[in-house]
């Protein structure tokens, strides 16, 4: 299971305004999910899967035609340190239950 801050790194099309509110009101960035994931976790893999879409790379690695118009950049950087101001220390060494990867390695994909 997902907390609502998992969810809105998740899936929150507007996550930079989700977040503060969650975060203000209490939500544990450090918290895991049934799959060991904590909010660095799914904030890697957003940032990873906004950079393939902004350089045109689909899911398998190939690039994708098309000529849409790029998205918005993911504002990583601030989320971190939204994360980081909440006063609450992140664990930068928690693995995801089944990989074991920790959310640097995900950010280095």
């Amino acid at each position: 299971r997902n907390t609502p801050l998992h969810t809105c790194i998740r899936q929150a099309p507007h996550v930079a305004k989700g977040m503060p509110l969650l975060l203000e009101h209490g939500a544990d960035p450090a918290a895991r999910n049934d799959a060991g994931q904590t909010a660095l976790h799914l904030l890697a893999e957003r940032a990873v899967y906004s950079r393939q879409e902004a350089a045109g790379v689909g899911a398998l690695g190939a690039a994708e035609g098309g000529g849409a118009e790029s998205p918005p950049p993911f504002p990583t950087a601030r989320l971190l340190e939204m994360l980081g101001e909440a006063g609450v220390p992140l664990p930068l060494d928690a693995q995801e239950a089944e990989s074991g990867n920790t959310a640097m390695h995900t950010a280095a994909f």
